[in-house]
């Protein structure tokens, strides 16, 4: 099936996924920084491995599976510095 779409349709269309892109975009911008063990343990002026055994105290995110990757949030990281 095949639909002619006229210039006036496209356009909204078009506007329609900007404004969608954008907010999008804008929330992701709202998200937290955040770093790998090693940066956290440099913020912390620690060892990575202490960090590693002390990580559950600070709010982090951990990839997929099952050597997916931690993260923790920067900001969080410096409040208890």
């Amino acid at each position: 099936m095949e639909m002619e779409l006229s210039q006036k349709t496209i356009e909204a269309i078009a506007y329609k996924v900007a404004k969608i892109l954008k907010r999008e975009l804008e929330q992701a911008d709202e998200l937290p920084e955040r770093v790998s063990t090693a940066e956290a343990a440099k913020i912390l002026n620690i060892t990575p491995e202490y960090m590693r055994a002390i990580g559950s105290r600070f709010p982090r995110v951990k990839g997929e599976g099952r050597n997916g990757r931690v993260l923790y949030v920067r900001s969080a990281l410096l409040q208890n510095y």
